[in-house]
C-alpha cells in the first residue's frame, strides 16, 4: 500500500468511527443503541458468511460491501466495549498489531522460516515460551463449543491428526464413508430413531473427515451447494408460476425438467 493510500485509508477509518459514535450517542440511531455484544452475535456469523459467498462469487463490487458490513460490525462491538470502559477500537488493533509482529519473527526478527510447517513451528512456540500460554492438556482443548457441528467436526480431526491419529490416506476415510452407509440403513431398518441419528452423525462426520483428506472444507463446500439449489429451486418456482403450474408432487416431472435446465445457469 503507498503512503497515499494509507493517508486515504486512516482518513477513512476515522470517519468510519465517528459515523459509529454518532450512531450510539444521545441523538442516534434508536435501533443501534438497543444493541448489545449479545444481539450481535449472529449478525456477525451471518455477514462473515456472506463476505465469504462473495469471495466465492468472484465478485469483488460485492466482496468490497460485504467486508463493509463485517467492519462494521467489529466497530460496533468495539464501541460498546468502549462504553463499558473494557477496551476501544484503538486497543484492539494494538493488540493484534503486536500479536502479529511476535508471531512472525522470521520477518520482524532474526528467526528463519523456509516453509509454511516452519512458520506454524514458530507460531506455537512463541505462543507457549513467550506468551506464556499454558500447553493444554488435551491437543483438542482450545476448540470452541460454540462452533457449528461442520466447522467444529472439521477443526476437531484436524487437531487430532497434528498427534498422528489419522487415515494415512484419503482411502481410509473413503471406505469408512460406505460402512457408515451400510450402518445406517440397519439402523433406519431397526426402527430405532435414537440408533439412526448416532449412525447419521458418524456418517456427516466420516463425510468431513474425507473432505479434510482432499483438502476441502466442508462448510464452504457445503455452502455453496447450498446456494446452488436455491438458485436452481428459485429457476424451477418461477417457471412453474409463468406455466401457471402448481408445484406439488403430481407434478415432479414438468419440476425435474426445470430444474436440469437450471444447471446451465450454474
Amino acid at each position: 500500500m503507498t503512503e497515499i493510500n494509507k493517508k486515504k485509508a486512516m482518513s477513512a477509518f476515522g470517519e468510519f468511527l465517528d459515523i459509529i459514535d454518532n450512531l450510539r450517542g444521545p441523538k442516534g440511531c434508536p435501533w443501534d443503541r438497543e444493541q448489545t455484544p449479545q444481539t450481535l452475535r449472529g449478525h456477525l456469523i451471518e455477514e462473515t458468511y456472506e463476505a465469504v459467498e462473495a469471495i466465492d462469487e468472484e465478485d469483488t463490487d460485492h466482496v468490497r460491501e460485504e467486508l463493509g458490513d463485517v467492519l462494521l460490525l467489529l466497530g460496533m462491538l468495539s464501541q460498546m466495549f468502549s462504553e463499558q470502559n473494557d477496551f476501544d477500537f484503538s486497543d484492539v488493533i494494538s493488540e493484534i498489531n503486536a500479536k502479529l509482529i511476535r508471531r512472525h519473527p522470521h520477518v520482524f526478527g532474526n528467526e528463519k522460516a523456509e516453509n509454511a510447517a516452519d512458520v506454524l513451528t514458530h507460531w506455537e512456540r512463541v505462543k507457549n515460551d513467550i506468551e506464556g500460554r499454558s500447553r493444554e492438556a488435551s491437543v483438542l482443548d482450545g476448540i470452541p463449543g460454540s462452533l457449528p457441528p461442520l466447522e467444529r467436526a472439521w477443526k476437531l480431526q484436524k487437531r487430532a491428526s497434528t498427534s498422528g491419529f489419522d487415515w494415512p490416506d484419503s482411502q481410509g476415510p473413503q471406505k469408512k464413508i460406505l460402512e457408515e452407509l451400510d450402518e445406517i440403513h440397519e439402523a433406519v431398518q431397526s426402527g430405532s430413531q435414537r440408533d439412526t441419528e448416532a449412525e447419521m452423525g458418524d456418517l456427516l462426520f466420516s463425510v468431513v473427515n474425507f473432505a479434510r483428506h482432499i483438502d476441502i472444507d466442508p462448510a464452504l463446500a457445503l455452502a455453496r451447494t447450498n446456494s446452488k439449489f436455491e438458485r436452481r429451486f428459485r429457476h424451477v418456482e418461477a417457471n412453474m408460476d409463468n406455466d401457471g403450474v402448481e408445484m406439488s408432487p403430481g407434478n415432479i416431472q414438468q419440476m425435474d425438467s426445470y430444474w436440469e435446465s437450471a444447471k446451465g445457469n450454474d
